[in-house]
């Protein structure tokens, strides 16, 4: 898992947007699927998201979710497979029907602000958000000796050719 999320610390670092946002939007897929490889897609990922990353999206002044499990995985899908940031054709869409990201050099609160039913989300906040949770998750994953470690080693590896 660690190759991955350096993969999206380094493509934040760089401000490759597009890649950053591709993989970790993937990465509640990947690590749900190696914890519970025999629940349905949409809801593994939405657990995974709401008990990983959700409180980092909680406003705790106003008492409001600001970002859940199934607005995430509706912006997965639109993005992932469509590229858009559109979910109004999303039936599970939760609150929100369009996401924006914009990007500050310096980073503040994980969530800019909502405007109706469009959420704008800092991008290099988002993929850290994604990341701290992945590396939570591994942790717990330790902790518990949940042995995941043999479908871990098949995920994919890029081989370095020529060096």
């Amino acid at each position: 898992m660690k190759r991955f999320v350096e993969s999206i610390k380094k493509s934040v670092e760089e401000e490759n947007w597009y890649s950053a946002l591709s993989l970790t939007l993937i990465m509640p897929d990947i690590c749900s699927n190696l914890e519970n490889p025999n629940t349905r897609t949409k809801w593994r990922y939405i657990e995974w998201f709401n008990e990983y990353v959700k409180i980092d999206y909680l406003d705790m002044t106003k008492k409001v979710q600001k970002l859940s499990g199934v607005d995430c995985y509706a912006l997965r899908c639109i993005y992932i497979h469509q590229g858009d940031d559109d979910t109004d054709d999303q039936s599970f869409s939760n609150i929100f029907k369009r996401f924006e990201f914009e990007y500050f050099k310096q980073e503040g609160q994980r969530m800019s602000y909502s405007k109706g039913d469009t959420v704008f989300l800092q991008v290099n906040s988002f993929c850290r958000a994604i990341c701290d949770g992945v590396e939570d998750w591994m942790k717990k994953m330790e902790i518990l000796n949940i042995d995941f470690y043999k479908k871990y080693d098949e995920l994919m590896i890029v081989k370095i050719k020529n060096k």
